[in-house]
């Protein structure tokens, strides 16, 4: 460590001081660099100026106490991490020791310095000084890595919204509060409220109560049991009209334990539509026949009778 080269900062109002110090300090780092400064204005403004390693700093001085010095170096973010250490020619003074450890101060050296306690004192400071940008590296690294998780989240989030909005189908995610977390453009249109309004709201502010009875028990089934339903249902669309729906409802749970309810709909009001006009129509051509005076017969493709009307005994006298 001897060999290093380092920077430090000697802050005190005596010239004589300063050059013990520095005789000291190259005695012990032969390489080391010194800078001096006869008050605090002059040690913040070089401190401010070099990357340093260490500040030996004296507490009485005129004008800006080595307290007030201490106090700024430690409020600035680009020199807090310097250990700042106190040089006093008061060794007993506890009030003002707590006072130096309440501005940042790392160290205390009693003068007159002592050739063995300032070597440990500068070691012991180098150490510190290492440790905090180790752990300075650390933060940043950290930073970076949370601020990349948080592009790699949103681009994923965003990257799925498009996915599920290309979805005809209407498609929504609620939490175990029966809460929307998500909704694709689909489902959106047939509720008739754009996703800003939907995401953190229920079921109880967008349907009729007729309607949320059956919505908020199938979900609970889902919720408890774990088990996928599917389940036939009604709901009234943007426009007022009542839909019949089918709507697939699974589990799913996070890698923290959080439970979400996904849910697809298929809307099959003109299936069920077409369903019952195909029923009316067949109700009506049976009708049709089962009143008709004419013989009607229906045969398949091998010529097997499989229908006759009513009107077949009557005409021709057997069933």
């Amino acid at each position: 460590m001897e060999n290093e080269i380092i920077k430090i900062l000697g802050i005190d109002d005596n010239k004589d001081n300063l050059v013990i110090l520095k005789a000291l300090i190259l005695e012990i780092f032969p390489t080391a660099q010194l800078f001096t400064a006869l008050s605090g204005e002059e040690g913040l403004k070089l401190a401010a100026e070099e990357n340093l390693d260490l500040i030996l700093l004296d507490i009485i001085m005129p004008g800006m106490s080595g307290y007030e010095v201490c106090k700024q170096l430690k409020e600035d973010q680009k020199l807090s991490n310097t250990p700042v250490v106190f040089v006093t020619s008061i060794k007993d003074d506890k009030d003002s020791r707590v006072i130096a450890l309440d501005m940042g101060a790392e160290g205390f050296l009693s003068k007159p310095i002592d050739r063995s306690e300032l070597t440990a004192m500068m070691h012991a400071m180098l150490k510190v000084k290492k440790a905090k940008l180790d752990k300075l590296d650390e933060n940043k690294q950290l930073e970076i890595l949370v601020e990349e998780r948080t592009k790699e989240l949103i681009a994923s989030k965003d990257y799925l919204n498009k996915i599920i909005n290309t979805i005809a189908s209407p498609i929504f995610v609620k939490d175990d509060k029966h809460k929307f977390c998500l909704v694709n453009d689909a489902f959106c249109s047939l509720v008739g409220s754009p996703a800003e309004k939907l995401i953190g709201t229920s079921d109880y502010e967008h349907f009729l109560d007729n309607q949320l009875d059956t919505f908020i028990a199938k979900d609970l089934e889902v919720l408890n049991s774990g088990k996928e339903n599917i389940n036939e249902e009604f709901i009234t669309d943007a426009k007022g009209e009542i839909r019949t729906i089918v709507t697939r409802k699974t589990l799913y749970t996070d890698p923290s334990g959080n439970k979400f309810l996904v849910g697809i709909i298929n809307d099959i009001t003109e299936r069920k539509q077409a369903e019952e006009k195909i029923k009316e129509s067949e109700e009506r051509f049976k009708t049709l026949i089962e009143n008709s005076s004419d013989v009607i017969s229906i045969l398949d493709d091998k010529g097997i009778i499989t229908y006759e009307s009513p009107s077949h005994e009557k005409v021709l006298g057997y069933e």
